[in-house]
């Protein structure tokens, strides 16, 4: 195999992987807002936050720089339909602005509500003057999970129908024995 052929092969299957990857974490996604759909966790639960913060940073994560294996093309941020197109980008501007950062500017581009309220400190006293505190943060709205299922199962789709696009450039219709290849190993 020649040196370019060689290099174009390699590029075809670093992209395969950037998209094999992506489309793993838009099925994880998928399953665990399916999960939280069936048994809902009640925001004033302690895990609510790492939940939701998990589906977000998962989710968002083959959007942001990541290098050595870059994020996913333009075309992954396109859509058709528009709630596909506004759950994206609210995932995106919570991802930056509540979950990967406390972005006390950005809180009104995706709640919608009034920034005073969030991050906000309340205090309590009971009887005996034991404190306890709260702390208001911007979530993801669990009504939006049903939303994050349909994005993710749709991203997932499109991520695996490109990847066997590019598998069909590199394997040029040679026939493999069931098993687990390599890249770079023992496949092409």
């Amino acid at each position: 195999m020649s040196a370019t052929k060689h290099a174009d092969t390699a590029k075809i299957l670093k992209e395969i992987l950037r998209l094999n990857l992506a489309r793993q974490d838009f099925i994880g996604v998928q399953r665990l807002a399916e999960k939280l759909l069936a048994h809902p966790v009640h925001p004033s639960d302690l895990i609510f936050r790492p939940l939701m913060a998990g589906i977000d940073t998962t989710y968002s994560r083959s959007f942001g720089q990541n290098d050595g294996i870059r994020p996913l093309g333009k075309s992954f941020t396109v859509f058709n339909d528009r709630s596909l197109d506004d759950t994206h980008g609210k995932l995106l501007r919570l991802r930056h602005g509540a979950y990967a950062h406390r972005d006390t500017s950005a809180v009104g581009t995706f709640t919608g509500t009034d920034t005073d309220k969030s991050y906000q400190l309340q205090i309590r006293f009971d009887d005996s003057e034991n404190p306890s505190l709260c702390s208001n943060a911007p979530e993801l709205d669990p009504e939006n999970l049903q939303n994050v299922v349909k994005l993710c199962s749709f991203q997932s789709q499109r991520a695996l129908d490109a990847a066997r696009k590019l598998l069909a450039l590199v394997t040029k219709g040679k026939k493999y024995a069931p098993g687990t290849y390599t890249a770079g190993v023992d496949f092409p």
